[in-house]
């Protein structure tokens, strides 16, 4: 999903957020932040156009949590105002990286989710099911990605391909990497080189300890993101 679609996302969830509480509160702030159980300054920083320097971003999980209170179905401050090109989202759920350390499983969250556009799963042909969220957590793959990013991982996909890039499980824990390809066979590498973590992991010397997870298929950059 492109920067440009997560802004024109903000503004239709803020533009429903504005008329859901101007016609279903009267226009009173007030009235809904208490409902919400927030703060009226907080809700006015919602509203704000993404233009203003000092506005917030409405979450996918704030998003899910006003839906909830206000008995609406999931998904209805994503809903467009007027035509867009951006089309109707899914959510992807996160793998819960802490939960999943140690053992030989994955655990998936059910309470928090990132929106991607359906279209842009059609364009590559990907199916929702198959994918996950992962929340980068060290700084080893600078530049392609930082701590905070947020990678989609596709897990139908677990065939060696150079220069891409994956999340795999080795002795048991977690690390992004780029795959290539060298003298010793198939290796997965590090971006950052002065980064303290492991540096590489061979895919036939290594394979007793490895589990190729899938393959990166969207990356975006925290600094970019509406999700906290």
């Amino acid at each position: 999903m492109e920067n440009s679609n997560l802004l024109e996302l903000q503004k239709a969830r803020k533009s429903n957020l504005k008329n859901l509480i101007n016609d279903s509160y009267d226009g009173s702030v007030e009235a809904f932040a208490a409902l919400v159980g927030k703060h009226k300054n907080f809700i006015y920083s919602l509203l704000w156009d993404v233009e203003n320097p000092n506005n917030r971003n409405i979450t996918d999980k704030m998003s899910r949590l006003f839906e909830k209170i206000l008995n609406l179905e999931a998904g209805y401050l994503d809903r467009l105002v007027g035509s867009s090109s951006i089309g109707d989202y899914t959510y992807i759920k996160f793998l819960d990286i802490k939960d999943s350390i140690g053992t030989e499983k994955l655990s998936i969250s059910d309470e928090t989710s990132f929106p991607i556009i359906v279209n842009d799963l059609f364009k590559r042909n990907l199916v929702a099911d198959d994918l996950i969220a992962v929340r980068v957590f060290d700084n080893s793959m600078i530049p392609f990605c930082d701590f905070d990013d947020v990678v989609i991982i596709d897990r139908s996909f677990r065939e060696h391909q150079e220069q891409q890039y994956y999340l795999i499980r080795y002795n048991l824990k977690f690390f992004i990497r780029r795959l290539d390809f060298g003298s010793e066979g198939y290796v997965f590498n590090i971006e950052n080189s002065h980064s303290a973590h492991l540096n590489t992991i061979n895919t036939e010397t290594d394979k007793d300890k490895l589990d190729i997870i899938g393959i990166i298929v969207f990356r975006f950059q925290s600094s970019n993101k509406f999700m906290r």
